[in-house]
């Protein structure tokens, strides 16, 4: 309940916005009669579809001159960019999925552009959509966006801002350049499915290896097994597949050689190993050898897990995490505290860093990202695309990477 609740206590004290002369126009709802606002019109019509008997639909509430809402607006450029290419399409789409949709772009209070911090990390407003069955302990749950500004420019989420303070006398509109997808799943769905995470998911279950059920990592992560997860915030730099198997070749290598046996040979036959087994060299090195098993430990796997999640910059150390997009990743190298810190205080944490490009005038986006770790020799690419970074989850957001991160 304590997690649920604070969800919904982030909220900013708005920046007074200078409202239009008019007492009772323009609304927000009347803002959507603008062509270019078409697409989202249509959407919010086909919303209100969902709203119970009785009471307002998503239109009239927007149109209500008494109420107070922020709209972070997709033109119809916006939907047609994110695969919806007509009203007709929007229109087939089932009522809830568009209600889901249009409720995560509305904010229930008034947030200005100046009342939105430059901060790292961004912070978090509630928006208006609740995806969970109403009961005491969730009438108040909202799913969170993301809105940041940094010198490279405005987003929501990963979104580009493309226009601030468009006036209503019950609000406030914000252009985006695309639509925002609310999330709809939690971070252990997508890591223990990803055909390119099963190493990782290896990685946390021998990291879980002995623990109690409520004490694991998988429960930070699983909702279905920790529901009060939702409420979590992390940002997890996911190293693929291919970037397990050359950190368990270099550690079975080092292992190896430890023994006895000249480089060259080592390496050899850790290859051979990785080739072979697979996930099993994480999830029971032992069923393949006791050395094996003394080398790649639970305590090893947690560790290396818990310094690719970020966690709280403020003071000492303070869980859960942080929600971090690549556009709120700092265009200059920077420090940045893990998990890891929990346990190591003092530790460096990973150093990140963003570069900016500008495919058309005023949006901005990522073209490259790095995340290098304290025992690295070179950075880690956070591998920039679609399927790759910037995914969105229930409790956190996930970069896929082509290094393991060394902390030392």
């Amino acid at each position: 309940m304590l997690i649920l609740s604070a969800c919904n206590k982030l909220e900013l004290n708005p920046v007074p916005l200078t409202q239009p002369t008019q007492e009772t126009t323009p609304t927000l709802g009347t803002l959507l009669d603008n062509p270019d606002f078409s697409y989202l019109k249509a959407a919010v019509v086909r919303a209100g579809l969902a709203a119970a008997p009785g009471t307002p639909t998503l239109l009239q509430q927007l149109s209500n001159p008494a109420q107070r809402f922020t709209v972070f607006a997709p033109n119809n450029n916006a939907f047609i960019a994110s695969g919806i290419p007509s009203i007709a399409v929007i229109n087939s789409l089932p009522v809830g999925t568009v209600f889901g949709l249009v409720s995560y772009h509305v904010i229930p209070q008034v947030i200005t552009a100046g009342s939105i911090p430059s901060r790292f990390p961004n912070f978090q407003y509630p928006t208006i959509l609740n995806p969970l069955p109403p009961s005491p302990a969730t009438a108040l749950f909202r799913l969170t966006t993301f809105p940041s500004v940094r010198a490279n420019g405005a987003w929501v989420n990963n979104i580009p801002i493309i226009a601030v303070n468009i006036p209503a006398v019950n609000g406030v509109v914000h252009a985006v350049a695309a639509l925002i997808a609310p999330p709809s799943t939690d971070l252990w769905a997508k890591i223990s499915t990803d055909a390119d995470l099963t190493y990782l998911k290896a990685a946390i279950q021998r990291a879980d290896s002995g623990v109690a059920a409520g004490g694991r990592l998988q429960d930070a992560l699983d909702l279905a097994s920790n529901t009060a997860a939702i409420g979590s915030n992390l940002t997890i730099f996911a190293p693929n597949d291919a970037a397990f198997k050359l950190f368990l070749t270099g550690a079975i290598t080092q292992a190896l050689v430890g023994l006895g046996l000249p480089p060259a040979t080592a390496q050899g036959q850790a290859i051979f190993l990785v080739a072979t087994y697979g996930t099993l060299l994480l999830t029971n090195p032992y069923a393949i050898s006791p050395a094996l098993g003394a080398t790649i430990t639970p305590t090893l796997a947690k560790g290396v897990v818990a310094y690719h999640i970020l966690s709280s910059q403020s003071g000492t150390y303070a869980p859960p995490g942080i929600r971090v997009f690549s556009v709120n990743l700092p265009s200059t190298p920077t420090a940045v505290k893990t998990l890891l810190n929990s346990a190591v205080a003092v530790h460096p944490g990973v150093t990140v860093q963003a570069t900016f490009v500008s495919p058309v005038p005023g949006v901005s986006v990522v073209a490259a990202a790095t995340v290098k770790g304290a025992a690295n020799a070179t950075a880690s690419n956070i591998l920039i695309g679609q399927t790759t970074s910037d995914l969105h989850y229930l409790n956190g957001v996930i970069h896929k990477i082509d290094q393991v991160l060394l902390p030392q």
